[in-house]
């Protein structure tokens, strides 16, 4: 954990707060943060798509996304 000061627009945090149903303000950033981080990953995914040879059947697939 870390502490720091920041100026947030107070508006935009009750928003963020609402729109995710969270009632604190360490909430809402940490899952801001967490979502920023999720939208990254995803992208380098999207950027993967194609480039990769894969040699595992439907069925081995199907396998590792069931177990994440």
């Amino acid at each position: 954990m870390m502490k720091t000061t920041v100026v947030l627009d107070e508006e935009l945090v009750e928003k963020a707060k609402k729109a995710i149903g969270v009632k604190t303000k360490k909430a809402a950033i940490e899952a801001g943060l967490n979502e920023l981080i999720a939208s990254g990953a995803r992208k380098n995914l999207r950027k993967m798509i194609g480039k990769a040879v894969v040699e595992m059947t439907s069925e081995e697939l199907d396998r590792l996304r069931e177990d994440g």
